[in-house]
């Protein structure tokens, strides 16, 4: 199967982003390595990798060599922040409204369609179209990126990592194409289930038929990237092709309604 991604995106999580915006203090640095003091004292090596994404940090807890890696994010992030403790959470860029906001919503329904996607790889046989999977993974971290910033143009360099390419959209329809090939023509609709495999890849879809919808709400009244709408809409018939080709190579064939 073709449609493999191999570059690193990124995605904001609200705690995150709640850091970052709750501190104005925080100011630019580079280093490849880095030894950071932690609230409790405690002093944390941090390493720069390909994955990192622009971040400042206080400047007073900067040490160690300067590199030549950009400005990064620290990526040894706290789990919690208490930020959000009142109901509302923090956008990459800047900006506070309660978690129920549609866009949170949106870009949770994304959160959500991954995890269940990464279920579905871990269900045997693993290797099961492995590499497209965990490309398609990355793709909705970089959707989620651009969900959780209204605002990109503040913070545009950071959030140009999180581009999705139009191309992306070929790539998945290549997916479907080769797929069928190998199936029985579709001539009723198809039961969920069958293998765990296929039975996961089935919730997959209908998780990214919802998030779809929450997208598409969120396009009526804010400015989404149109190619995030046709990848959502595209990805949902790749998770069903899928599911049918796993039922297909396990010999479990459709179950037709």
């Amino acid at each position: 199967m073709t449609g493999t991604r191999e570059s690193a995106n990124l995605f904001i999580p609200n705690n995150f982003a709640d850091y970052v915006n709750g501190h104005p203090d925080l100011n630019p640095h580079t280093a490849d390595t880095r030894q950071v003091d932690g609230e409790n004292g405690v002093t944390e090596t941090c390493h720069d990798v390909s994955r990192s994404i622009d971040c400042p940090l206080p400047t007073t807890h900067r040490t160690g060599r300067a590199g030549t890696g950009g400005q990064r994010y620290l990526l040894l992030m706290p789990i919690y922040t208490k930020t959000g403790d009142k109901g509302d959470t923090g956008f990459f860029g800047g900006g506070r409204v309660g978690k129920d906001n549609i866009r949170v919503t949106a870009y949770g329904e994304i959160d959500e369609l991954n995890a269940v996607i990464g279920g579905a790889m871990a269900c045997e046989p693993r290797d099961f179209e492995a590499s497209l999977l965990e490309s398609i993974q990355r793709d909705l971290f970089s959707i989620g990126a651009q969900l959780a910033t209204p605002d990109p143009d503040k913070v545009a360099r950071a959030i140009q990592r999180a581009d999705l390419p139009e191309g992306r959209v070929r790539e998945l329809e290549a997916v479907i194409d080769t797929a069928d090939r190998e199936l029985e023509p579709l001539k009723a609709f198809v039961l969920p289930g069958g293998t765990p495999k296929a039975t996961m890849l089935h919730q997959a879809r209908t998780v990214c038929r919802r998030a779809e919808r929450h997208v598409v709400a969120l396009a009526h009244g804010h400015k989404v990237p149109p190619v995030v709408l046709v990848y959502l809409n595209r990805l949902a018939d790749v998770l069903f092709t899928l599911a049918r080709l796993a039922n297909h190579r396990a010999g479990a064939g459709d179950r037709i309604w």
